[in-house]
């Protein structure tokens, strides 16, 4: 999968995610939730902390011309942000420990993403692994 494909996932899933943490209901924006994602869904540490692990991961897999503590420093922000926003949505609210939660995730995805990147490199480097030219 090329870079360019993996920034367009990367940015629609940021856009997709940023409507659902900004509208009043977003469960209300799927017609028929099947059960076993509607129980997924309500779980809410469950879903703050899985729904910023594959931003993290997504973001930085997209290699943005950034180094990656700023891109991090970003999506804090953006964390930080989306949750002070839904004051303004009722019957959404902000609340600390989603803001946790979302920090937690991207932690666990930049943590992914490093090992995501150190297996790339471990075997690229193993023996027998010589690029061709």
């Amino acid at each position: 999968m090329g870079i360019r494909t993996i920034r367009r996932v990367a940015l629609t899933y940021l856009a997709l995610l940023t409507l659902l943490l900004l509208v009043r209901n977003p469960l209300a924006l799927i017609r028929q939730v099947p059960p076993l994602l509607d129980a997924f869904l309500t779980v809410s540490a469950v879903t703050h902390l899985m729904t910023f692990t594959v931003l993290a991961f997504l973001m930085l897999a997209s290699r943005w011309p950034v180094p990656g503590w700023r891109l991090f420093a970003y999506l804090a922000a953006y964390a930080c942000a989306t949750e002070g926003l839904q004051y303004f949505f009722p019957p959404r609210k902000m609340e600390l420990v989603d803001v946790i939660q979302d920090l937690l995730g991207l932690a666990l995805g930049a943590v992914l993403w490093s090992a995501v990147e150190w297996w790339q490199s471990a075997s690229s480097s193993a023996p027998g692994c010589e690029s061709s030219k």
